[in-house]
């Protein structure tokens, strides 16, 4: 709150604007400065108070690049800084704008360039990170993961930009590397059927599971938080709204999605259903056999032990086993279904609006542009089909068609 006072100087009478900020180290502090007429203090305490309240923070001239990576992370985190952020995006902005303040922490906010934020990157890609250990080690960061930190900077930046702390975003216009995207790989059609024979002879819920991934092209996290209540068994439909996911080596579980495009509704196809009855009738099985200590909300389709939710490692540790005994290598072993899932549905229909509700994508370009690919059989009757154009015609015959008139 901005207000002014009268005080005595050895000069005289002078009017003092006040108000408070949050100083270089974190702590609201009082501020004040005198001017010889009480208009002018009072504009000056109500254009601070304004500024402060604005800003949120403290002068960028005195605040510490590190600082303001401290305050934006907790605003993520607290959801002040637009819609809440899922626990597995707040430990990366946190990992990557700590690795950056190791750099750039010290440096004013509001004397940050392009020309520190491109050393740092430099020097993140050529020291490394560190471990945990103790002491620490050196570990090396990969150009995409330094990418990321890139990336990052520049959304943190942007909002002390719109917080009016800095006049333009610094990370906007520097140099990055630029790591090679590795092509993400679908299944084909053949190796789907190697994979659903392996799983039906790894057991019933290795081969439920496979189907599932299969048929509803649901995420790592959203098929482990999928549960029998948001399953409607008779109306072959599947609700997502849940996920678990790994935050620091810990299994968290929570409501929503990656965005509002995620909590969707699916229709599912009934010799699923028939699968996941079966799933049900011997996740109750167990249940009894857990006794009392088994908590029965929500009841998982593929839980772990107890009432605990599956890891996620352990999820892709029994895909990759599921790849290995089906002698298929490479990819990601549990969104390479997904991707497979998505090429299948719009190769059958056509229709890319279609693919991107049920994957759950905020834009359609990102369904086509990542999640569709290209089918080996598709190219070859392409092929046909040209080949049936180029033999239709004989050399030295005309074609039976009217020449088109100029």
């Amino acid at each position: 709150m901005a207000s002014i006072r009268k005080i005595a100087t050895r000069s005289g009478t002078a009017f003092q604007a006040r108000w408070r900020e949050r100083g270089p180290d974190g702590r609201d502090r009082s501020c004040a400065k005198n001017f010889s007429t009480a208009r002018a203090a009072r504009d000056h305490a109500a254009r601070m108070g304004q500024l402060v309240e604005r800003r949120g923070i403290g002068d960028p001239e005195r605040l510490t690049t590190a600082i303001f990576f401290d305050h934006f992370v907790d605003e993520l985190a607290s959801g002040a800084a637009g819609r809440p952020r899922s626990p597995v995006t707040i430990a990366t902005y946190r990992r990557c704008l700590g690795l950056a303040a190791r750099e750039l922490g010290a440096i004013p906010l509001a004397r940050l360039t392009t020309a520190h934020i491109e050393r740092a990157l430099a020097a993140l890609l050529r020291q490394g990170g560190r471990t945990r250990q103790n002491p620490p080690k050196p570990r090396r960061l990969t150009q995409k993961t330094v990418a990321l930190i890139a990336r990052i900077l520049c959304v943190a930046l942007g909002r002390a930009v719109k917080r009016e702390l800095i006049a333009s975003n610094p990370a906007a216009n520097a140099t990055a590397p630029a790591p090679a995207r590795p092509q993400a790989r679908s299944f084909s059609a053949e190796e789907v059927e190697k994979l659903l024979s392996a799983a039906a002879e790894m057991g019933a819920e290795t081969h439920t599971l496979a189907a599932f991934l299969l048929a509803t092209g649901v995420r790592r996290s959203e098929a482990l938080g999928s549960n029998f209540g948001d399953i409607d068994l008779d109306a072959g439909t599947l609700r997502v709204r849940r996920t678990v996911i790994d935050v620091d080596d810990r299994t968290v579980e929570r409501e929503g999605g990656k965005s509002p495009a995620a909590l969707r509704t699916i229709a599912i196809p009934p010799a699923l259903v028939a699968l996941l009855r079966a799933q049900k009738t011997q996740i109750l099985e167990q249940a009894l056999a857990w006794g009392p200590s088994y908590s029965r909300s929500p009841l998982y389709c593929f839980p772990g032990p107890g009432d605990k939710a599956m890891a996620p490692k352990q999820l892709t540790q029994r895909m990759r086993e599921l790849m290995q005994a089906a002698g298929i290598y490479g990819g990601a072993p549990v969104h390479r279904w997904r991707h497979t899932s998505g090429s299948l549905l719009y190769d059958q229909t056509g229709n890319v609006k279609t693919v991107q509700a049920r994957l759950g994508h905020a834009s359609h370009h990102t369904t086509l542009s990542i999640y569709v690919h290209p089918e080996t059989a598709r190219d070859r009757e392409a092929s046909e089909h040209f080949e049936r154009i180029l033999t239709a015609i004989k050399p030295g015959t005309e074609s039976t068609k009217s020449p088109r008139k100029l």
